[in-house]
């Protein structure tokens, strides 16, 4: 199973981004935190042909701009 990497944003008190962090998150915790979310959006979008494991893995993967975490990392 693969380990990916993304960066989240740190804000100031003020809401001002001064910083980020880097996150890793396995597909296994991707699935657990945001299939739900995802499949009931694809619902209701009229595409349950589109719902599976690899396609959220995917989604997820594009929409926080992923990178994978190479073992020597």
């Amino acid at each position: 199973m693969k380990t990916w990497c993304y960066a989240e944003p740190v804000y100031d008190a003020n809401g001002k981004i001064i910083d980020d962090k880097v996150l890793e998150i396995t597909e296994a915790q991707i699935l657990e935190s945001y299939y739900p979310f995802w499949s009931d959006t694809m619902r209701d979008l009229g595409r349950e042909d589109k719902i599976s494991d690899q396609n959220c893995i995917d989604d997820f993967v594009t929409v926080n701009w992923c990178w994978e975490k190479k073992e020597s990392e």
